[in-house]
């Protein structure tokens, strides 16, 4: 696993140790974007890409080097690494990440083509990622109690960063048409989830009104079913997450409306017009924004 130190906190190390101290006046650089002088077939990739998309793409957590200036002269090579774990909540658990690169272009040329073709069309630049990091592999060490405990690695297929949407596709070239089609979709779905709070709490009001009476509220007095009330079973399993919050009501719906057809939503929930209702509001709420479901 790397651990990278971070600017200030090299900054103190370096301080502390020989009496020096880094020079912050030194230009910004976009890391994320391809050099100027950079040439070969990755880097005319990822300009296209960008070009054609306003996306910066990425093949590695490692951004470049940094090379900083000390105030008495010399000069510190500071690595920029691509943090997946940072986000805009406070308070919640840490996770870490290891990122296994392609080996070749041909793999990269595939996923880029992937999500260039079937991910970014199906969403408004509103919820389009900063970038997108492909990946030949990509571990998840996870500390649910935010404790510096990590549990064992596992494989997972994508995280969804401030800095970066992080898509690890081993074998691109094997999946089938219905496979790439059930990624993009879950692709999308993360994309839209992970950004869904641009859209301002008033235009979810009507879908919120449904169920008003019994959010935050202790979920034993939730009326059973809950879809009775209006909530999905989402959540209502998933310990450590109160199901009956605005948030994930309507994260679960989200979901839910990704992981159906319409015709088998209304099949399942059939007998719960209220959830019915809901459904309609979240995709009314959702195509206004430019996100087309069900059609």
């Amino acid at each position: 696993m790397r651990y990278v130190i971070g600017l200030l906190l090299f900054a103190c190390l370096w301080a502390c140790s020989d009496d020096d101290y880094l020079n912050n006046d030194a230009g910004e650089v976009n890391f994320f974007a391809v050099p100027d002088d950079a040439t070969g077939e990755e880097a005319d990739l990822r300009r296209s890409f960008f070009n054609e998309t306003g996306i910066y793409l990425i093949f590695s957590d490692t951004l470049g080097v940094r090379e900083v200036p000390t105030l008495s002269g010399d000069v510190v090579e500071v690595p920029q690494i691509l943090r997946l774990e940072w986000n805009m909540v406070s308070g919640t658990a840490v996770d870490s990440f290891v990122c296994h690169a392609y080996t070749d272009f041909q793999a990269k040329q595939a996923a880029a083509d992937f999500i260039r073709q079937q991910v970014v069309p199906n969403l408004p630049a509103t919820f389009h990622p900063y970038s997108f990091l492909l990946l030949d592999r990509l571990e998840q060490f996870e500390d649910p109690w935010g404790s510096g405990i990590f549990n064992d690695p596992v494989d997972i297929t994508s995280h969804s960063g401030m800095q970066a949407m992080a898509v690890a596709i081993h074998d691109i070239g094997g999946m089938t048409t219905e496979e790439l089609a059930e990624l993009a979709n879950s692709l999308v779905r993360e994309l839209l989830l992970s950004r869904i709070s641009v859209i301002p709490d008033e235009a979810w009001a009507d879908f919120y009104e449904y169920s008003e009476d019994y959010y935050d509220i202790n979920s034993y007095n939730v009326p059973t079913p809950i879809q009775s009330v209006g909530f999905l079973e989402t959540y209502y399993y998933d310990f450590g997450v109160a199901y009956n919050t605005h948030e994930y009501d309507l994260r679960a719906y989200v979901q839910e409306i990704f992981n159906q057809t319409e015709e088998e939503f209304r099949a399942a929930y059939a007998a719960y017009p209220i959830v019915i209702s809901k459904m309609e509001e979240v995709v009314r709420v959702l195509q206004s924004y430019g996100v087309h479901i069900y059609e």
